[in-house]
């Protein structure tokens, strides 16, 4: 699927569904934790699990094409999102400003964290203020003052995104099943994390949990949720039938 488009789609948000339908259905600290400190990296990164997740909604078989249409016609638009790093060459006392370039224009959404790398190569981030994003420009600018200085060599990382949109108006219904859609393919990625599969090492401090239990628990929670996926769109389904036979809508059955 294409992600640029000469046509600007105005229907429903992507982050609309994503966080009134989808996170809904998952305990996920980690996303919530990110979301807070770094909004345009979680926007990337629940976008990553929501887009394997449209085409599951397949009950009606028009359903596929009514989301993401085709190769010719998209029906989807997709977020454009990126990332920069700088690195400070001296102490600055006054605001300095980096010009981005034209890549880095028009992005809805910013952040910035201060990158730190301790003794024992541990790498931390840490959201700061101190940057401003010009979004008709490209550029950022630190504010720095004598009293607060930029210190030479802080390596600041930089997020950004903008959302992408559905061609049409989606449907509570419609949303709703694909918030369980999302659930499953969000469980499915921790079912199969490569940390959670590898053999740990046991001694006197750490001992595992029995490993066929586990497996066992997560195949059954998932094929728990593939069943309920399966009966939203069954529900859907009929809800579509229903409305068309008392009260056919105009432009379509979705």
């Amino acid at each position: 699927m294409p992600t640029a488009m000469s046509e600007k789609f105005t229907g429903t948000p992507i982050l609309k569904v994503i966080s009134e339908y989808c996170m809904e259905n998952v305990n996920d600290q980690r996303l919530q934790e990110l979301a807070h400190e770094d909004m345009p990296l979680y926007a990337r990164r629940v976008w990553g699990l929501f887009r394997p997740a449209i085409p599951l909604f397949n009950t009606p078989a028009e359903m596929p094409i009514y989301l993401l249409g085709t190769s010719d016609d998209p029906h989807i638009q997709e977020p454009k999102y990126d990332s920069n790093t700088i690195v400070i060459p001296t102490e600055q006392t006054e605001n300095y400003t980096v010009a981005l370039g034209e890549d880095f224009i028009g992005y809805e959404l910013f952040s910035c964290r201060i990158r730190v790398v301790d003794e024992l190569g541990n790498i931390y981030l840490y959201p700061t203020d101190i940057a401003s994003y010009n979004a008709e420009t490209g550029d950022v600018t630190f504010n720095a003052s004598v009293e607060q200085p930029l210190e030479e060599n802080t390596t600041y990382e930089m997020d950004f995104y903008t959302d992408g949109h559905f061609k049409y108006e989606l449907s509570p219904e419609i949303m709703l099943v694909l918030g369980v859609c999302f659930q499953y393919t969000w469980q499915n990625r921790f079912n199969t994390d490569y940390l959670s599969l590898v053999p740990k090492v046991e001694d006197r401090s750490f001992t595992e949990q029995n490993r066929a239990n586990k497996e066992r628990a997560d195949t059954e929670r998932l094929n728990e949720i593939k069943r309920n996926m399966a009966e939203a769109m069954r529900r859907y389904e009929q809800v579509i039938a229903q409305r068309n036979t008392i009260r056919p809508r105009i432009g379509g059955i979705f």
